[in-house]
């Protein structure tokens, strides 16, 4: 009976300890009441831990530094308050969630097919204090892309390739949100870049192509028939001789095509950040030819020439124009 009275007592103790109701306040004392929605986040007063919140405290008068924190999730919140004897002081926190908590939350969400959520998770993960990650953008594209928002998500697919430009699976989204909104030559200098920044010695087979002949169309359509390296050599040299040509189009669908076939030859996942360098290697042809003169400012970019700083697999970078 004893010990059913001392637990009885303590259950009471706690209760009111955790409970918004107003302690009688001591003639020469103060009190501060915090609530937190956040469950069992930690109040400390004037750094020693008092409990959890919600909490009723009687302190003495003058300044107090209350800090509330609810672990490696939340940004811990600190505030310098001032109490006057016999008031009561109403501390409400609302604790704020780190970017890489909300990011991986958005991350489930998406696996599990909830792009609603994923995309509210994602926006708040690219605003939220703590290490943001850096493929944010990416995700934010893909959702977007997938919303039928072509033009937010190229603003948050060349914000993406801001932080990496070699992400060829970034800029094969870029290609297809810029087909949808019919910007030929732009889509198509993005689907050309994911092919050089996926596949190491792209670069070498396009300035391997050779003029813009009839002549030489033949011979790649011949080549272009294998199906080894030396045939995806040639479709690719065929992609490139419909570009000089002027058949931006033709061009575009023919880069389009070749990077999807290629990353369904290699097991490759396009909906995630891939950097460069997937598992195909690429024998470019032999026979140079000089790279065609300069385009005009509204014509794909031509391939880089040499001496252009270079990302690890060697590749110059493409250039990767803004919004029109």
């Amino acid at each position: 009976m004893k010990k059913f009275s001392i637990l009885s007592a303590f259950v009471a103790v706690v209760m009111l300890m955790q409970t918004a109701q107003v302690l009688a306040i001591p003639p020469d004392r103060a009190q501060i009441l915090v609530t937190c929605p956040v469950p069992g986040a930690l109040i400390f007063v004037d750094h020693v831990m008092v409990g959890k919140a919600p909490l009723n405290m009687i302190v003495l008068p003058g300044s107090h530094e209350v800090r509330v924190s609810a672990g490696e999730e939340y940004q811990p919140y600190v505030q310098n308050i001032t109490v006057a004897t016999g008031q009561m002081l109403h501390v409400a926190v609302s604790l704020q969630r780190l970017a890489p908590a909300l990011y991986r939350d958005a991350m489930t969400a998406l696996h599990l097919g909830n792009d609603s959520l994923a995309t509210a998770l994602f926006d708040q993960a690219a605003r939220a204090p703590g290490k943001r990650p850096p493929d944010i953008p990416f995700y934010q594209g893909l959702l977007a892309e997938r919303a039928h928002h072509p033009k937010t998500a190229e603003r948050l697919f060349l914000a993406w390739l801001d932080i990496d430009q070699a992400s060829a699976t970034g800029q094969y989204h870029l290609g297809l949100v810029r087909e949808k909104l019919h910007r030929t030559a732009l889509a198509l200098t993005a689907y050309k870049s994911a092919l050089i920044y996926g596949l190491r010695d792209t670069q070498a087979a396009l300035k391997a192509t050779g003029p813009a002949t009839e002549a030489n169309l033949e011979r790649l359509e011949q080549a272009a028939a294998a199906s080894d390296n030396d045939g995806i050599i040639a479709r690719i040299q065929l992609a490139y001789w419909y570009e000089l040509k002027g058949n931006f189009a033709e061009a575009r669908d023919r880069f389009r095509a070749l990077f999807e076939s290629i990353v369904v030859r290699s097991g490759i996942n396009v909906d995630l950040p891939q950097p460069s360098g997937l598992p195909i290697t690429l024998r470019p042809a032999e026979t140079p030819s000089p790279s065609p003169s300069s385009a005009p400012s509204d014509t794909p970019s031509p391939v880089p020439p040499e001496g252009t700083n270079t990302p690890s697999n060697g590749t110059p970078p493409p250039s990767t124009p803004g919004q029109p």
